[in-house]
Protein backbone atom coordinates (compact mmCIF):
# COMPACT_ATOMS: atom_id res chain seq x y z
CA UNK A 1 0.00 0.00 0.00
CA UNK A 2 1.03 3.48 -0.84
CA UNK A 3 -0.19 6.99 0.08
CA UNK A 4 -1.33 9.02 -2.79
CA UNK A 5 -2.73 11.63 -1.09
CA UNK A 6 -3.29 13.67 2.34
CA UNK A 7 -6.10 16.08 3.33
CA UNK A 8 -6.73 18.19 6.42
CA UNK A 9 -10.38 16.79 7.37
CA UNK A 10 -11.62 12.98 6.82
CA UNK A 11 -14.80 14.21 4.65
CA UNK A 12 -12.44 15.64 2.32
CA UNK A 13 -9.92 12.65 2.13
CA UNK A 14 -13.62 10.35 2.12
CA UNK A 15 -15.04 12.24 -1.29
CA UNK A 16 -10.80 11.70 -2.84
CA UNK A 17 -11.52 7.60 -2.11
CA UNK A 18 -15.14 7.86 -3.68
CA UNK A 19 -13.72 9.28 -6.49
CA UNK A 20 -10.72 6.45 -7.14
CA UNK A 21 -13.77 3.58 -6.62
CA UNK A 22 -15.84 5.59 -8.86
CA UNK A 23 -12.81 5.41 -11.48
CA UNK A 24 -12.67 1.45 -10.66
CA UNK A 25 -9.44 2.09 -8.01
CA UNK A 26 -9.92 0.41 -4.61
CA UNK A 27 -8.33 2.68 -1.93
CA UNK A 28 -8.55 3.32 1.69
CA UNK A 29 -8.80 6.31 4.76
CA UNK A 30 -6.05 6.01 7.30
CA UNK A 31 -5.90 8.42 10.11
CA UNK A 32 -8.97 9.97 10.21
CA UNK A 33 -10.15 9.43 13.83
CA UNK A 34 -6.29 10.62 15.14
CA UNK A 35 -7.68 13.50 12.74
CA UNK A 36 -11.10 13.57 14.48
CA UNK A 37 -9.53 13.24 18.34
CA UNK A 38 -6.02 14.72 18.42
CA UNK A 39 -7.16 17.63 15.05
CA UNK A 40 -4.52 20.14 16.27
CA UNK A 41 -1.48 17.79 15.89
CA UNK A 42 -2.86 17.30 12.02
CA UNK A 43 0.18 18.52 10.23
CA UNK A 44 2.55 16.64 13.32
CA UNK A 45 1.15 13.34 12.06
CA UNK A 46 0.98 14.14 8.09
CA UNK A 47 -2.92 14.61 7.76
CA UNK A 48 -5.98 12.16 6.83
CA UNK A 49 -3.91 9.95 4.37
CA UNK A 50 -5.58 8.17 1.21
CA UNK A 51 -4.00 4.81 0.37
CA UNK A 52 -3.82 2.65 -2.53
CA UNK A 53 -2.23 -0.67 -3.87
CA UNK A 54 1.53 -0.04 -5.61
CA UNK A 55 0.06 -1.82 -8.41
CA UNK A 56 -2.42 1.07 -9.07
CA UNK A 57 -0.30 4.25 -7.67
CA UNK A 58 0.40 5.41 -11.01
CA UNK A 59 -3.30 5.61 -12.61
CA UNK A 60 -4.56 7.21 -8.88
CA UNK A 61 -1.38 9.91 -9.20
CA UNK A 62 -2.78 10.70 -12.49
CA UNK A 63 -6.91 10.53 -10.98
CA UNK A 64 -5.05 12.79 -8.69
CA UNK A 65 -4.18 15.27 -11.03
CA UNK A 66 -7.30 15.30 -12.73
CA UNK A 67 -9.43 15.60 -9.14
CA UNK A 68 -7.15 18.36 -8.25
CA UNK A 69 -7.83 20.44 -11.44
CA UNK A 70 -11.81 19.60 -11.19
CA UNK A 71 -11.80 20.71 -7.38
CA UNK A 72 -10.03 23.95 -8.87
CA UNK A 73 -12.49 25.04 -11.35
CA UNK A 74 -15.67 24.30 -8.57
CA UNK A 75 -17.98 26.80 -7.55
CA UNK A 76 -16.63 28.17 -4.10
CA UNK A 77 -18.93 29.69 -1.95
CA UNK A 78 -17.22 33.72 -1.74
CA UNK A 79 -16.88 35.79 1.47
CA UNK A 80 -18.88 38.44 2.52
CA UNK A 81 -18.52 42.01 1.73
CA UNK A 82 -14.87 42.78 0.70
CA UNK A 83 -15.14 46.23 -0.98
CA UNK A 84 -12.60 48.48 -0.32
CA UNK A 85 -14.06 51.40 0.67
CA UNK A 86 -16.03 49.59 3.15
CA UNK A 87 -12.79 48.65 4.63
CA UNK A 88 -11.23 51.75 4.30
CA UNK A 89 -14.04 53.93 6.40
CA UNK A 90 -14.12 51.31 9.74
CA UNK A 91 -10.49 51.19 9.38
CA UNK A 92 -10.22 54.96 9.94
CA UNK A 93 -13.47 54.79 12.81
CA UNK A 94 -11.89 51.94 14.36
CA UNK A 95 -7.98 52.87 14.32
CA UNK A 96 -7.43 56.06 14.69
CA UNK A 97 -9.08 56.55 17.66
CA UNK A 98 -7.12 53.66 19.39
CA UNK A 99 -3.98 55.21 17.93
CA UNK A 100 -4.23 58.27 19.30
CA UNK A 101 -5.61 57.13 22.45
CA UNK A 102 -4.00 54.41 23.09
CA UNK A 103 0.17 54.97 22.06
CA UNK A 104 1.75 57.94 21.62
CA UNK A 105 2.03 59.39 18.14
CA UNK A 106 5.25 60.09 16.54
CA UNK A 107 5.03 63.78 17.63
CA UNK A 108 4.93 62.77 21.30
CA UNK A 109 2.19 62.60 23.92
CA UNK A 110 0.45 65.61 22.24
CA UNK A 111 -1.65 64.59 18.90
CA UNK A 112 -2.04 67.99 17.56
CA UNK A 113 1.73 68.69 17.26
CA UNK A 114 1.63 66.27 15.02
CA UNK A 115 2.89 67.39 11.01
CA UNK A 116 0.99 67.01 7.68
CA UNK A 117 3.05 64.28 6.52
CA UNK A 118 2.99 62.48 10.46
CA UNK A 119 -0.70 62.11 9.91
CA UNK A 120 -0.09 60.82 6.19
CA UNK A 121 2.00 57.93 7.41
CA UNK A 122 -0.30 57.39 10.39
CA UNK A 123 -3.07 57.22 8.36
CA UNK A 124 -1.65 54.88 5.60
CA UNK A 125 -0.25 52.85 8.41
CA UNK A 126 -3.72 52.45 9.73
CA UNK A 127 -5.37 51.58 6.52
CA UNK A 128 -2.85 49.40 5.88
CA UNK A 129 -2.70 47.48 8.92
CA UNK A 130 -6.63 47.27 8.84
CA UNK A 131 -6.43 45.63 5.25
CA UNK A 132 -3.61 43.00 6.20
CA UNK A 133 -6.56 42.11 9.28
CA UNK A 134 -9.44 41.88 6.89
CA UNK A 135 -7.06 39.56 4.31
CA UNK A 136 -5.96 37.29 7.11
CA UNK A 137 -9.35 37.11 8.16
CA UNK A 138 -10.85 36.16 4.46
CA UNK A 139 -8.39 32.94 4.60
CA UNK A 140 -9.10 32.02 8.25
CA UNK A 141 -12.60 32.43 8.65
CA UNK A 142 -13.90 32.73 5.32
CA UNK A 143 -12.56 30.73 2.52
CA UNK A 144 -10.72 28.57 5.28
CA UNK A 145 -6.89 26.98 5.27
CA UNK A 146 -7.67 24.35 3.24
CA UNK A 147 -8.10 26.84 0.10
CA UNK A 148 -5.40 28.65 1.02
CA UNK A 149 -3.36 25.63 0.87
CA UNK A 150 -4.62 24.71 -2.71
CA UNK A 151 -3.91 28.46 -3.45
CA UNK A 152 -0.08 28.25 -2.62
CA UNK A 153 0.16 24.62 -4.50
CA UNK A 154 -0.93 26.44 -7.34
CA UNK A 155 1.48 28.91 -7.59
CA UNK A 156 4.26 25.73 -7.95
CA UNK A 157 6.96 27.26 -6.04
CA UNK A 158 10.37 25.69 -4.98
CA UNK A 159 13.14 27.14 -2.67
CA UNK A 160 16.27 25.32 -3.51
CA UNK A 161 15.23 21.57 -3.86
CA UNK A 162 12.38 21.83 -1.50
CA UNK A 163 8.59 22.68 -3.39
CA UNK A 164 6.28 24.32 -1.82
CA UNK A 165 3.45 21.73 -1.30
CA UNK A 166 2.30 19.13 0.40
CA UNK A 167 3.25 19.53 4.42
CA UNK A 168 5.38 22.79 3.37
CA UNK A 169 2.28 24.24 1.66
CA UNK A 170 0.27 23.40 5.19
CA UNK A 171 2.86 24.82 7.08
CA UNK A 172 2.70 28.19 5.27
CA UNK A 173 -1.17 28.43 5.11
CA UNK A 174 -1.40 27.93 8.50
CA UNK A 175 1.01 30.65 9.35
CA UNK A 176 1.03 33.34 6.73
CA UNK A 177 -2.90 34.80 7.31
CA UNK A 178 -2.53 34.34 11.49
CA UNK A 179 0.77 36.40 10.76
CA UNK A 180 -1.17 38.96 8.76
CA UNK A 181 -3.47 39.52 11.40
CA UNK A 182 -1.03 39.93 14.12
CA UNK A 183 1.29 42.23 11.96
CA UNK A 184 -1.56 44.14 11.09
CA UNK A 185 -3.14 44.40 14.61
CA UNK A 186 0.25 45.40 15.32
CA UNK A 187 1.22 47.59 12.78
CA UNK A 188 -2.46 50.16 13.02
CA UNK A 189 -2.11 50.48 16.76
CA UNK A 190 1.80 51.34 16.48
CA UNK A 191 2.80 48.31 18.72
CA UNK A 192 6.12 47.08 18.21
CA UNK A 193 6.68 49.40 15.41
CA UNK A 194 10.13 48.47 13.92
CA UNK A 195 8.98 44.97 14.45
CA UNK A 196 5.60 44.63 12.68
CA UNK A 197 7.31 47.15 9.76
CA UNK A 198 9.73 44.73 8.97
CA UNK A 199 7.08 41.83 8.97
CA UNK A 200 4.56 43.75 6.81
CA UNK A 201 7.68 44.25 4.49
CA UNK A 202 8.72 40.76 4.34
CA UNK A 203 4.87 40.01 3.71
CA UNK A 204 4.73 41.81 0.93
CA UNK A 205 8.34 41.14 -0.50
CA UNK A 206 6.72 37.61 -0.23
CA UNK A 207 3.56 37.86 -2.30
CA UNK A 208 5.45 40.42 -4.94
CA UNK A 209 7.98 36.97 -5.57
CA UNK A 210 5.66 34.21 -5.63
CA UNK A 211 2.96 36.70 -8.18
CA UNK A 212 6.08 37.97 -10.37
CA UNK A 213 6.77 34.21 -10.71
CA UNK A 214 3.82 33.11 -11.72
CA UNK A 215 3.51 35.91 -13.86
CA UNK A 216 6.68 34.93 -15.61
CA UNK A 217 5.50 31.87 -16.58
CA UNK A 218 2.30 32.24 -17.55
CA UNK A 219 -0.05 30.66 -14.94
CA UNK A 220 -3.66 30.94 -15.09
CA UNK A 221 -4.29 30.71 -11.24
CA UNK A 222 -6.29 32.31 -8.56
CA UNK A 223 -4.46 34.54 -6.16
CA UNK A 224 -5.49 33.64 -3.01
CA UNK A 225 -4.82 37.09 -1.72
CA UNK A 226 -8.54 37.34 -0.30
CA UNK A 227 -9.30 33.99 -0.14
CA UNK A 228 -11.86 33.80 -3.28
CA UNK A 229 -11.38 31.74 -6.56
CA UNK A 230 -11.38 34.90 -9.12
CA UNK A 231 -8.29 34.64 -11.58
CA UNK A 232 -5.73 36.50 -10.70
CA UNK A 233 -5.04 39.70 -12.80
CA UNK A 234 -1.26 40.56 -13.08
CA UNK A 235 -1.03 44.08 -13.64
CA UNK A 236 -3.03 44.61 -10.92
CA UNK A 237 -1.26 43.16 -8.77
CA UNK A 238 1.80 44.88 -9.57
CA UNK A 239 0.32 48.48 -8.94
CA UNK A 240 -1.38 46.90 -5.69
CA UNK A 241 2.44 45.58 -4.54
CA UNK A 242 3.93 49.18 -6.11
CA UNK A 243 1.38 50.86 -3.37
CA UNK A 244 2.81 48.68 -0.70
CA UNK A 245 6.24 49.71 -1.28
CA UNK A 246 5.83 53.08 -1.35
CA UNK A 247 3.37 53.65 1.42
CA UNK A 248 5.63 51.39 3.78
CA UNK A 249 8.75 53.46 2.50
CA UNK A 250 6.64 56.57 3.45
CA UNK A 251 5.84 55.40 6.88
CA UNK A 252 9.71 54.71 7.40
CA UNK A 253 11.33 57.40 6.10
CA UNK A 254 8.82 60.34 8.26
CA UNK A 255 9.17 57.86 11.41
CA UNK A 256 12.98 57.42 10.69
CA UNK A 257 13.17 61.12 10.37
CA UNK A 258 10.70 62.06 13.10
CA UNK A 259 12.22 60.09 15.91
CA UNK A 260 15.39 62.44 16.78
CA UNK A 261 13.03 64.62 17.53
CA UNK A 262 11.07 62.33 19.82
CA UNK A 263 14.08 61.58 22.20
CA UNK A 264 14.55 65.65 22.28
CA UNK A 265 11.10 65.74 23.61
CA UNK A 266 11.33 63.00 26.27
CA UNK A 267 14.86 64.74 27.06
CA UNK A 268 13.01 67.83 28.20
CA UNK A 269 10.10 66.34 29.31
CA UNK A 270 12.60 64.38 31.31
CA UNK A 271 14.27 67.76 32.59
CA UNK A 272 11.23 69.22 34.05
Amino acid sequence: MVTIAKFFKSEDAHLFRSFLESEGIAAHVFDEHISQWFWQNTLAFGGVRVVVADEDFEQAEQLYVEYNESMKTAPFVEPPVREWPVVALLSLIAGFPMMLLGRKTTAGDNPAEMRGSEMTALTLRVLMGAWFVYAGGLKIFGSGLERFVTDIENYRLALGGLAVAGNVAIAVAYVVPWLEVVAGICFMLGILRKGSWLVMFGLVMAFTVAVASAWWRGLDISCGCLGGSEKISYWQKAVEFGVYLIALGWIAWVEWRSQPRMNANERESRNL
